[in-house]
């Protein structure tokens, strides 16, 4: 796949386009030149177009100009400055700061690896915050995908689940499916569980074949419960469980509310991400939003080694599937127990086959392993 240009790079001199694009394409950047102002407004109305670096000094139409024939045109197109002259006073005081994203000082720093990584980086991210936020998802390369930061990538995430909705939940009903990985609305492939989850691997193997983004996308926690309602009982109390949750390095002791209206468990990701149980990779690490209870919310998917003590003292370890919930303390999960870090549900009775026994008098609950 070899994706048209998306950069219009408005630059009078040839030479500097020659020896520069060149370096751009190296980078990944793919920028189309153009001397000829008239041109460039021309090219920018047909083409999707995710940003326009702008030379200031132009015979035929300064950059000034340029600008407010852009903003006449396609009024969101970020604009950088790429010019010699961007601390001239004539054009300072005719420059509208608003008009601009960023502003790079000719000729571009080439004395080291680094200052140029750092033109790139600049150039990226005024781009990508543009693609992530009007592009079809669909059409974005991986190569661009991978250059995005965290909130280009949630951003991106969250637009590819709206837009389509309607699609995916078709697909998901078609196929019986819990989650789906799809590049440019083909179903790569899809399952009825959660244990076999793709892995960063095999997104990074599907994206390079394809030179698209491989989107996952998976179906939120089914709550059957109605809406909580305070507790008024002096002296009641929420069942709980105990458990380790953990990867291969680090582990946490959590108290989870037990929750048998919920076939999956959730847990903090906030609390999991501060002691270093988990660490999300905002490119392949998948998000789902949805609403409950009026409250929109985030989740993940990771599989987390949960740790379960019984009552003799033997333990017994899963790996599991879990949703972690992004803003964890603003969602109505913690609406009834404002401290709670986690909800276990019926799939734990599933994995470790336990015998539940919530003891009132004691206000514990034990679990036996038969």
């Amino acid at each position: 796949m070899n994706p048209a240009a998306d950069i219009l790079w408005f630059e009078d001199e040839e030479m500097v386009l020659k020896s520069t694009i060149p370096l751009f394409k190296k980078n990944n950047l793919r920028v189309q030149g153009v001397q000829n102002p008239h041109n460039g407004l021309s090219i920018l109305e047909k083409q999707d177009i995710s940003l326009v670096l702008l030379d200031l000094r132009m015979p035929e139409m300064d950059g000034i100009k340029v600008i407010r024939e852009i903003k006449s045109r396609k009024a969101e197109v970020p604009i950088v400055l790429l010019s010699a002259y961007i601390h001239d006073p004539e054009y300072k005081q005719r420059l509208d700061k608003k008009d601009i994203v960023d502003s790079i000082e000719k000729p571009i720093p080439m004395e080291t690896a680094a200052s140029f990584r750092e033109i790139i980086r600049r150039i990226q991210r005024a781009s990508n915050a543009y693609k992530a936020k009007h592009f079809e998802p669909f059409t974005i390369p991986f190569h661009d995908y991978l250059t995005m930061e965290p909130d280009h990538t949630q951003l991106l995430q969250k637009r590819a689940q709206a837009i389509h909705r309607q699609w995916i939940e078709n697909q998901w009903r078609e196929r019986k499916a819990k989650w789906m990985i799809v590049c440019d609305h083909t179903v790569i492939r899809a399952s009825s569980t959660f244990d076999d989850y793709p892995v960063r691997e095999e997104l990074v193997e599907i994206g390079q074949t394809y030179g698209l983004i491989p989107f996952v996308f998976f179906v939120a926690p089914y709550n059957e419960e109605s809406r909580w309602t305070p507790l008024r009982d002096e002296g009641d109390y929420y069942p709980t469980i105990q458990l380790n949750a953990a990867t291969k390095n680090q582990s946490i002791c959590i108290i989870a509310d037990f929750d048998t209206g919920n076939m999956t468990s959730l847990f903090d990701l906030e609390l999991l991400e501060k002691n270093k149980v988990v660490e999300i990779d905002y490119h392949f690490d998948f998000f789902h939003f949805n609403k409950h209870h009026d409250h929109e919310i985030s989740y993940y998917v990771k599989k987390l080694l949960i740790e379960l003590v019984d009552e003799n003292n033997r333990k017994r370890v899963q790996n599991m599937p879990c949703y972690l919930v992004q803003n964890w303390g603003l969602s109505p999960f913690t609406e009834i127990n404002p401290d709670r870090s986690g909800l276990v549900g019926r799939d734990v009775f599933k994995k470790f086959s336990i015998v539940v026994v919530l003891d009132g008098k004691h206000k514990r609950t034990k679990i036996y392993y038969d």
